[in-house]
């Protein structure tokens, strides 16, 4: 069996190295991605509900001490929740965005100013917030699906 040898040297190296990096840079810049007017609208309101109770963790938590006799609690002020910036990591459905929000002009009732959020893109065109996410999972979200 004939042995062959490959080796990698001078000015091949170097096209090598840059055809590796102009792969991998194209990866990169394909999983930046926007976030459109409708994908913003969803997550600001997905926030709100996090920011005025009415999480369905909330809601269950609302039921059992009504059943257990406990006066309601105080409806929540008004709130503005303005969304700073926003940047998105992943593919064209599913994607990790990374959101710094303020609520009234402040930073946010629960301190933390910048979310992570994995977000879908329905069937209808229309985006739905799936869970919070990591940052993390918004920065490898560069190199694989989230």
């Amino acid at each position: 069996m004939p042995d062959y040898k490959f080796t990698l040297s001078g000015w091949k190296a170097l096209v090598a190295l840059a055809v590796v990096a102009a792969w991998y840079g194209a990866q990169v810049s394909y999983r930046i991605r926007p976030v459109d007017d409708a994908g913003r609208q969803a997550i600001q309101s997905w926030l709100l509900r996090g920011y005025r109770g009415e999480t369905p963790k909330d809601l269950l938590r609302k039921l059992e001490d009504a059943k257990a006799g406990l006066p309601p609690e105080p409806e929540p002020p008004p709130m503005d929740v303005q969304i700073v910036s926003l940047s998105a990591h992943g593919g064209t459905s599913h994607m990790i965005v990374k959101v710094e929000v303020t609520v009234n002009g402040d930073p946010p009732p629960d301190g933390r100013p910048i979310r992570y959020l994995y977000v879908s893109r329905n069937f209808d065109d229309t985006w739905s917030v799936l869970y919070e996410s990591s940052a993390y999972a918004y920065k490898s979200a560069l190199w694989s699906r989230p």
